[in-house]
């Protein structure tokens, strides 16, 4: 695996012990602009004085940024506006006290780090639900940042917006020293503020069966504040209101605090700002005010309230140009105040919103806690060796968080003249604000890429994986790793639509297992969706010295004109599943499958299509020594099948949603053998999940479309008696 480079490789190592570790990353091509080279800072705690305009000038004091007392410090400027849309959403489930300071505080740590009080509003209102409520007491919160639109200035010699500022920036008396500068202008300036809102529900589920939660969770995309996946985007809150969770939530009271947003649809019911909402009205309600906010900004509009409030900021620096322009003429002023920046850039880079130091030293030590669920490299004398070299990294990444948080203070100490340490008079501000030896960015690079990579993450039961859009990416090492597809859906139109796993190399020499997915069609609210499960080699059991293999990609079936069945046929020892489909699916004349007769001896694989071109991909797999049609699958013990499937609305019924139990997840893998039906939307998908410790299929559907999943599952244990 070819490291990534820092800081994306951390990323992508998002909580090892949760997810695949991430592998292979593009290549960055050399000269891509760096956010060090930008010098940008991403807004990441509250402005003192949080009505600070556009320009207003800001500077760093107790690792926070407070705005100078001049308001607007550059010397001219004029905005613009323009549309900023997005509203994804967060979720996630709380049945203890206890949940409520982690899965809150992780979900919206970053996402809505400029709004502690929501937070904290938020916890007091689920604390006391779950006080007032029983042992079994279940709520779901859901978040979104609901963004609008972006102001930004653009500085001008030849005057602008507003006429006839003025600044203590500039002005008749030059400033040449430091620290009066950065008391009048600060070391930055707000360059951009984004302007929106929040909407925070929070629902008290506990009526729900564990099915209907499962359901939810899938709906909702909700997973551990640990596990963060940048792959996978973000699911959009009034698609998931509109789409999904209405049918589940229409007779559960919601309880709702919006923040920012022009008049929400929200019945008030005290003082505090909570309120109670009826789902419907949302997606009305945020078309309406997309609406407003295209219209204000046709208009050039800077200030119209459709925009909400400010939600985020981006910070600049000051460039020389602008020191000229403020009659800052000090040489002293532009030397000290470029390594204020430096350091103040470096920081927010590493331990900024994404707090990317703290984030890798929390995975590394979850992994060194937890060394069983890490396929570790033999370096060799063992695992041990690479345990070490990745203790030391965390100790050194420690090491440069603390150092890099006690010069920030000493530097904001120095620059604001309050530095009566012994020998402060004699410090230059550049020697107190140099970033730390060892702690640069390219220093942090070398070490993180030095690490032996991890191929993949190993849990106790088996791995689920989603995506939602195209890629092309490496999920898993081959040689440890079993993958296959366990789930699909979205708007299957034609050949641009389609999802295929297969084994293969991908931006290296090794062998990894490749997700594809594609699209062509353009309406974001019907992705292209695919899951996929992956559980260790390891874990099956055959007999003597069996060894479990892949074939790969088995056999491609590929239906040529409309009406097409095309059947493939074979003497087979070994297991088939579904690894991919391709083409239009708009009906149950439309799907591919595998038969698999009793005795198990030959084997039939399906394509069939009344709409055109259909193409689908099989795959082979099991144990190298096990007699011939002997694979032990998991048989139902009450009906005796081996096959399970899921039928949402079938032959015309209403069951937009249907689950079925198979087998137990410790005892089993489960695969697909079969898929069909009518996928022409975001409501229509198939997929597995877990549920009191079983494997379930579900097949999900708007009204008056059926989609159809079957699947088998195989014993990790091959070594049971012959049926």
């Amino acid at each position: 695996m070819r490291p990534s480079p820092w800081p994306l490789r951390a990323l992508c190592l998002s909580m090892a012990a949760q997810a695949i570790a991430c592998t292979n990353t593009p290549d960055v091509p050399a000269d891509m602009p760096t956010r060090a080279t930008h010098q940008v800072l991403e807004y990441s705690g509250a402005i003192q004085n949080n009505d600070a305009p556009l320009g207003s000038g800001l500077y760093r004091n107790d690792l926070a940024w407070h705005a100078a007392p001049a308001g607007v410090c550059l010397p001219e400027f004029f905005p613009r506006i323009f549309p900023q849309w997005s509203a994804p959403l967060i979720a996630g489930f709380l049945r203890s006290e206890q949940d409520v300071d982690w899965e809150i505080s992780g979900a919206l740590s970053v996402a809505m780090s400029d709004e502690a009080d929501a937070i904290e509003a938020l916890k007091a209102r689920a604390r006391a639900k779950l006080a007032a409520g029983d042992e079994g007491t279940r709520l779901l919160f859901m978040v979104s940042k609901i963004t609008t639109a972006m102001r930004s200035v653009i500085p001008s010699r030849e005057g602008g917006w507003p006429q006839g500022s003025n600044s203590r920036c500039a002005g008749d008396d030059a400033i040449s020293d430091l620290e009066d500068f950065v008391s009048n202008c600060g070391t930055h300036y707000i360059d951009k503020e984004t302007l929106g809102g929040y909407v925070v529900m929070l629902a008290d589920i506990t009526s729900l069966d564990e099915r209907d939660v499962e359901t939810l969770a899938d709906y909702l995309q909700v997973q551990s504040p640990l596990s963060v996946d940048e792959e996978l985007p973000p699911l959009s809150f009034d698609w998931a209101i509109d789409a999904t969770t209405g049918s589940l939530l229409s007779d559960v009271p919601l309880d709702v605090y919006v923040y920012g947003l022009p008049s929400p649809p929200v019945a008030r019911v005290h003082e505090q700002a909570w309120g109670t909402t009826d789902l419907k009205d949302w997606g009305r309600y945020i078309a309406n005010l997309r609406r407003s906010v295209e219209e204000a900004i046709r208009q050039e509009s800077i200030d119209s309230p459709d925009y909400g409030r400010r939600v985020d900021v981006d910070i600049l620096e000051y460039t020389r140009t602008h020191l000229e322009d403020c009659e800052a003429v000090s040489e002293s002023i532009h030397r000290e105040l470029a390594c204020v920046q430096e350091l103040d850039t470096h920081e927010a880079t590493l331990m900024g919103p994404n707090v990317l130091i703290d984030h890798t030293i929390a995975m590394y030590a979850r992994m060194l806690e937890n060394p069983h669920l890490i396929i570790w490299p033999n370096l060799g004398s063992g695992p041990e060796d690479a345990q070490a070299l990745y203790r030391s990294a965390k100790e050194q990444l420690e090491t440069c968080a603390d150092t890099i948080t006690r010069t920030q203070e000493a530097c904001d100490a120095r620059v604001n003249g309050d530095d009566s340490s012994p020998g402060a008079s004699g410090t230059s501000v550049c020697e107190a604000c140099a970033i730390p030896e060892g702690c640069s960015e390219r220093d942090l690079s070398t070490l993180i890429e030095s690490l032996p990579p991890l191929d993949s993450a190993a849990l106790a039961g088996p791995l689920l994986i989603e995506r939602l859009g195209s890629a092309r990416e490496a999920i898993a090492g081959y040689r440890q790793m079993q993958c296959v597809l366990t789930g699909l859906g979205g708007r299957f139109a034609g050949g641009g639509e389609g999802v295929f796993l297969e084994a293969g190399t991908f931006h290296s020499s090794q062998h990894h297992w490749i997700l594809h997915t594609y699209s062509q069609h353009d309406d974001p609210s019907q992705p292209i969706y695919s899951q996929y499960s992956c559980v260790r080699r390891d874990r099956f059991i055959g007999h003597d010295h069996s060894l479990w293999f892949t074939h790969g990609n088995l056999t491609l079936v590929d239906t040529r004109t409309r009406g097409d069945r095309i059947e493939y046929h074979g003497d087979l020892s070994n297991l088939v599943a579904l690894s991919g489909i391709r083409g239009r699916l708009a009906g149950l004349g439309e799907g591919a499958e595998v038969h698999m007769p009793v005795d198990r001896l030959d084997w039939r694989i399906v394509a069939s299509s009344q709409q055109g071109p259909l193409q689908a991909s099989f795959m082979e797999f099991g144990l190298s020594s096990t007699y011939t049609g002997m694979h032990q699958l998991y048989h139902d013990p009450t009906t005796y099948m081996d096959v399970f499937t899921a039928h949402a609305n079938p032959y015309g019924s209403s069951r937009p949603h249907v689950q079925t139990r198979m087998a137990p997840l410790n005892d089993a893998l489960c695969y697909l053998t079969e898929v069909g039906g009518q996928f022409d939307g975001g409501a229509e998908r198939i997929w597995m999940s877990k549920s009191e410790g079983f494997w379930m299929l579900n097949a999900r559907a708007a009204a008056g479309k059926e989609v159809k999943a079957s699947a088998s599952c195989v014993y990790y244990d091959q070594r049971r008696q012959s049926l």
